[in-house]
């Protein structure tokens, strides 16, 4: 089932019956070419009419940051229909997507069998294909242009993708074309042209593509689709790609490819051919002139009316260096926003010489020095003055443009640069009007001393930290030369360099100890030194008196008593410990400050005296301060809240903390815990207010039961149900979820007693008479609305025929997405005769003999399924629960399946766990591609793929690496590690499956008598013995504790831990229980002195480290890195990469991370909500419910457009608490104890992790 939005645009126009004859008589008299009329501009301004012109920036309706409408641009349009399955949504619209112009991401399925669950546009009319181009960047490509017809295996593909190809097939069997390269690091301009059936060329950025497979095909005629393409059998995969313009032709366009790629390239900041062709305008003019050495990052502006240009600010898009932006008069977010205006076959084009950013060539001005890179410029038709922009990441403050008519920059004119946001990215700007044939570039100053310090290190070592303007690089830090050093007029040996304290600091390490009362002298000569800035400028001379050395001895002393005692706040006063606290934050701030006095230090050690010796015990002086719950009271009072305006519950909760608040307030004897704890739970009832939205939103949206099926299928609009279920099944348990959060939820068995249940949990377990039974659920809203369910459940006499037996073992997982509830086997009452042998083969929690199994040589239990018996079990009906479990010790393998009867499983919607003493394992068919399986066996089909799954404790080398590992970290490993391994064969080939496609559960048992509570995490074990996090919850089956994971890997070696842990300085920390918690879980680490720094703002890269480990998504086998501000070497690698596969963090416009870029609340929440939707697909808010849940907060206008669903999707989830009442901050930085926060309610919140 779909829903289809639709949209056909139609032409308005009318001609005569002469008209048309007239038109008749002149096409036939020029034969097939189609010709554009002179005032409608077409790509390249060429004299062929497209006949299909997708522009992302042309007609493109949008609602919400999503595209709605697209319409075609050619003279015979195509009118399109968007069609979005059910639970997906529209493609999302980007305004300044790829070089300021607009690009629609779609984000399709990429199995063979996406089609139907395709959001695409569908074509209304047939076109016929002989070449065209596409600008668009290559995600995992798919199919860009398609065809509504499944004309053959694969289905009609033009310019899309597969693997590390462009591809391009008529739809028939195995014919079609690859051609590369691929780069997935921005857009490229792609062509494709047809010239015969044996001859096909092709081009990627202007150069001639190579070609991988080739095969024979002509032109050919389909219905276009856009997104998509429908095939039988095998076909291509969905798109997932970023697409900003799309051109076909149903005739050759190789002689006007020139000026076509020309525009294109304009238009989307792209290098043609590298930097080999020239760029025309549509009257032919050369706007670029091939330049043997500007030849790289092309990049331009332009109007040429003829084609539709009218690109007023451009860079180059290419990865990997900082490019430069310039825009007519200045550089606004996207183009669309820039009001300035150029005059048509105006251009204004550059490049840049390929150099480095190294600052290290002189100019007429002291202490500057300009880059290596220069760009040069070619003008045409007298553009006037632009505004050029650089990422403020590139070049720090205080740098300068320069611009010059030759490439000596001696005298050039400067001009100043200014901090300006351009599309979400800060940059560096200055104006100025750049002359045909000019050169630019950006000067910088070269590092300065500021200070030196004299610091002793141990007995038999001094140093002296140096102290700089600019920061330092230090690759040749151990072969620094040009310093020296001398005391009281002596010079001493400078024994080594190190780096300081931060970038800016430079270490000067001796033997010799320096005096305290010492003259000092430290200076560098540039002629002698080799010191330079990480901008490549040499660092200037200089010679001057460093500080004499201060002793903080004392002080630090004082620091480690204090902090040794472990005080308890709770047991001193409030204004004493304040003052202690302040002391001892002054005294950490004088002992890593550099530059301080030995009168400083002196004093921060009195002070620190002070304050312990004045710490006031609260069992001395009772005294109890009221004054911030009074300040609490008053501020709500003085808001003057009306009761009509929030949900009766939530206005009910904050009248009863007002009056307990008033209580304490106004009691003598209320201690300093009373009136702490009235604080907390007004303020909690104050930020839980919630606003009356007028619906009555008292209905469920899902009702599972844990046995059986609804009849009819569950609809919230309807109230009753009957369920029938065998004699065996005693008890059963119904799983509610409610439309509004807030609702409560009651269920009762006949006229019992309501039991309040938890919305999207599972009830406790509800008898079940033999006969008639009544089960009602009751959901009253906020407003309180209440609405009632009745489900009639009919359980079958003893004696009809099915006389039960046998028990499950390995229990029965339900079918959820997102949480998975716990196994819960069928009590059978009247147990049945045991099988041949011990095996326990269940349908339903009944006894159904499908598998036989017997003992091997090496205690091994081998199972063999019958494919006849389980077929038959099969067909008894849909969603039922299939388990095979082994009381046998020792390792277990299942063999007799094949692929198809996992698909068979997955199409009828039942599930087969398999267990033995160590494991439950749930086949996870449903979250596999398991075409992808057929193609790694040669496409072989689904019934000649053997499957075998093992469940097996681990290896003894494994075992011991994971021991050794574990006393080495600190952390204790409870279980033997255990090996769940679910493998495919084909005449002696074996594969396993690409990561699943959604969480799927494992079971690990746990040993008896185990306390639940010293369970810290799972674990996946690497084979070197090392470890990760796997999101683990603890549950109860039958009496026996399982650990139950949640994770993305069919197979893998499985542990659990415990690994407690206790931050010093988080211990009065408001984030305490959740730092301590997440980083027992191995998904953040501390400073490495059980210190964690919960106040620190948390960069981009820590940020993506976190979510990585913590969703439990790190391994070994990270992906390429795409981001080339991100070395091979960074620690955080292998987690941006990562993160970046999943669709969790993205790179900005110029290809870069930024790493060490501070994070915004606003941008960690839709981070979080990436990974959010990565858990529960099918999770998604309306724009009535955005809304309704941004207004709750005061500052809901302050989040950015692009951000605002994501945030209200987290407010409604349960997962964003604001920070303070009703408030977001959505532009302060986020710190490191928000993000655990944030992280924690995300794992709880999808039931990942325990609550």
């Amino acid at each position: 089932m779909s829903f289809l939005y639709s949209k056909k645009w139609k032409k308005g126009f009318k001609v005569s019956v002469v008209s048309m004859l007239l038109l008749s008589t002149f096409i036939s008299s020029i034969g097939s070419e189609r010709v554009s009329a002179a005032s409608a501009p077409v790509p390249g301004g060429t004299g062929l009419e497209p006949v299909l012109w997708l522009k992302a920036d042309s007609d493109a309706t949008t609602a919400d940051g999503l595209l709605t409408d697209w319409k075609d641009q050619s003279a015979n349009e195509v009118g399109f229909d968007l069609v979005i399955p059910t639970g997906k949504t529209a493609p999302s619209y980007n305004p300044g997507g790829i070089n300021f112009n607009p690009s629609v991401a779609f984000d399709n399925p990429t199995g063979w069998n996406h089609y139907n669950s395709s959001v695409k546009f569908v074509g209304d009319k047939p076109i016929t294909f002989q070449s065209g181009y596409a600008v668009y960047k290559f995600k995992s490509g798919g199919a860009l242009v398609g065809a509504t017809e499944p004309t053959g295996t694969n289905g009609v593909i033009i310019m899309g993708g597969y693997g590390d190809n462009f591809t391009t097939g008529n739809g028939v069997h195995s014919i079609f074309d690859y051609y590369n390269p691929v780069d997935r690091s921005r857009a490229q301009i792609v062509n494709f042209d047809i010239v015969s059936n044996t001859d096909h060329t092709a081009r990627i950025d202007g150069a001639g593509a190579k070609f991988t497979n080739r095969m024979n095909f002509d032109t050919f005629t389909f219905t276009p689709v856009i997104g998509a393409t429908s095939g039988r059998n095998y076909n291509w995969s969905g798109l997932v790609a970023d697409v900003a313009e799309i051109i076909l032709y149903d005739n050759q366009t190789a002689n006007d490819a020139s000026k076509i790629e020309s525009y294109l390239a304009i238009k989307y900041g792209i290098t043609l051919n590298n930097g080999a062709s020239p760029y025309l305008s549509t009257n032919e003019s050369e706007v670029w002139t091939v330049d043997s050495k500007y030849k790289h990052n092309i990049a331009g502006i332009g109007k040429d009316e003829a084609q539709g240009l009218n690109q007023k600010q451009s860079l180059s898009i290419n990865a990997g260096v900082p490019q430069v932006a310039v825009g007519v008069n200045t550089l606004a977010s996207t183009n669309a926003d820039n009001p300035s205006v150029l005059t048509d076959q105006q251009y204004l084009v550059w490049a840049d010489n390929g150099l480095p950013l190294t600052y290290d060539q002189p100019i007429n001005k002291p202490g500057q020095y300009h880059a290596q890179r220069v760009w040069k410029v070619q003008n045409t038709n007298n553009v006037g003055e632009v505004e050029i922009g650089i990422p403020a990441v590139s070049v720090p403050a205080g740098y300068q443009l320069l611009v010059s008519d030759s490439e000596d920059f001696t005298d050039a004119s400067g001009y100043e640069l200014s901090l300006k946001d351009v599309n979400g990215i800060p940059h560096y700007t200055a104006k100025a009007a750049l002359k045909d044939g000019e050169y630019f570039t950006f000067s910088a100053w070269a590092p300065k001393y500021t200070s030196a310090n004299v610091s002793n290190v141990s007995v038999t070592e001094d140093e002296v930290i140096v102290t700089f303007d600019e920061e330092l690089d230090f690759s040749n830090v151990a072969n620094l030369t040009g310093f020296k050093l001398e005391i009281n007029g002596q010079p001493i040996t400078i024994d080594s360099f190190e780096k300081g304290a931060n970038s800016k600091t430079l270490k000067l390490k001796t033997s010799q100890i320096i005096p305290s009362n010492a003259s000092v002298i430290v200076s560098y000569d540039i002629e002698e030194g080799n010191l330079k800035g990480t901008n490549g400028a040499p660092a200037q001379s200089f010679s001057e008196n460093a500080v004499t050395k201060v002793d903080k001895s004392l002080l630090q002393a004082k620091v480690t008593e204090v902090t040794g005692e472990d005080l308890e706040e709770s047991e001193y006063t409030p204004a004493s410990w304040i003052a202690l606290k302040d002391a001892m934050n002054e005294a950490e701030r004088v002992l890593n400050d550099l530059t301080v006095t030995q009168a400083q230090v002196d004093k921060a050690l009195l002070d620190l005296t002070d304050a312990r010796t004045g710490l006031i015990p609260t069992t001395s002086v009772p005294v109890v301060d009221k004054s911030v719950l009074q300040a609490k009271v008053t501020e709500i009072t003085g808001e003057s809240l009306e009761e009509s305006a929030y949900t009766p519950a939530s206005w009910e909760t904050l009248d009863d903390a007002m009056n307990e608040a008033e209580r304490v307030l106004n009691e003598p004897t209320a201690t300093q815990a009373q009136v702490d704890k009235a604080l907390q739970d007004l303020t909690i009832a104050r930020t839980g207010l919630t606003k009356v939205n007028g619906a009555d939103t008292s209905t469920l949206q899902t009702l599972i039961p844990s046995t059986g099926s609804l009849s009819p299928a569950f609809d919230p609009a309807k109230d009753t149900y009957t369920i029938s279920v065998p004699n065996s099944v005693y008890q059963f348990q119904l799983t509610p979820t409610a439309l509004d959060p807030l609702s409560k939820i009651e269920i009762a068995v006949g006229d019992g007693e309501w039991n309040e249940v938890t919305s999207g949990n599972a009830s406790e377990n509800l008898p079940l008479q033999v006969g008639g039974n009544t089960i009602l659920v009751k959901v009253t809203d906020a407003l309180g609305h209440v609405t009632e369910y009745k489900i009639n459940v009919n359980r079958a006499s003893s004696d009809n025929g099915n006389n039960g037996g046998g028990n499950n073992g390995g229990g029965n997982t339900g079918g959820n997405s997102g949480s998975t509830p716990a196994p819960t086997p069928a009590p059978v009452p009247t147990p049945t005769p045991a099988p041949v042998d011990n095996l326990e083969t269940t349908r339903d929690g009944s006894h159904q003999p499908f598998a036989t199994s017997k003992p091997s040589d090496n205690k091994e239990t081998l199972v063999e399924v019958d494919p006849a018996k389980l077929n038959v079990a099969m067909s008894q009906g849909t969603g039922q629960q299939f388990a095979i479990h082994s009381p046998n010790d020792g390792d277990m393998k299942v063999d007799g399946l094949t692929l198809e009867t996992l698909k068979q499983l997955v199409d009828q919607g039942s599930k087969l766990n398999i267990s033995n003493p160590l494991a439950i394992y749930p086949v996870p068919g449903g979250k596999m591609d398991l075409n992808g399986v057929s193609r790694k066996l040669g496409n072989a089909a689904l019934n000649d793929i053997d499957v075998h799954i093992d469940i097996a404790r681990s290896s003894d080398a494994l075992i011991d690496s994971a021991e050794t590992r574990a006393a080495s970290q600190g952390y204790e490993l409870l279980v033997t590690p255990v090996d769940l391994d679910l493998t495919f064969t084909k005449d002696g080939q074996t594969v396993r499956s690409e990561q699943l496609n959604g969480y799927a559960p494992k079971y690990i048992a746990l040993p008896e008598g185990i306390d639940p509570n010293r369970i810290t995490t799972g674990v996946i074990i690497n084979s070197d013995g090392s470890i990760f996090h796997v999101p683990t919850v603890v549950t109860k089956i039958d009496s026996r504790y399982y650990a139950l994971i949640n994770d993305l890997r069919s197979s893998g070696s499985y542990s659990v831990i415990w690994n407690p842990q206790d931050f010093e300085d988080a211990r009065s920390h408001w984030g305490k229980t959740d730092v301590n918690n997440i980083a027992a879980r191995l998904d953040l680490q501390g400073n490495g002195d059980n210190t964690f720094s919960p106040n620190r703002q948390v960069t981009r890269s820590e940020f993506a480290e976190i979510v990585v480990l913590g969703l439990g998504l790190m391994r070994q086998d990270a992906p390429q890195n795409l981001f080339p501000d991100v070395s091979d070497s960074a620690w955080f690698r292998s987690a941006v990469a990562l993160a970046n596969e999943f669709g969790i963090v993205r790179g900005y416009d110029n290809g870069n991370f930024y790493g060490n870029q501070e994070i915004t609340r606003e941008q960690g929440f839709a981070m979080v909500a990436r990974a959010y939707r990565l858990i529960e697909p099918e999770a998604s808010i309306s724009p009535d419910q955005m809304n309704a849940e941004l207004e709750r907060y005061s500052d809901a206008a302050n989040v950015s457009n692009w951000a605002k669903e994501d945030v209200a999707q987290l407010i409604a989830a349960g997962i964003i608490q604001g920070n303070g009442p009703e408030v977001l901050s959505p532009k302060t930085t986020m710190t490191r104890a928000e993000v655990t926060a944030l992280i924690a309610r995300m794992l709880k919140v999808t039931n990942l992790i325990d609550k």
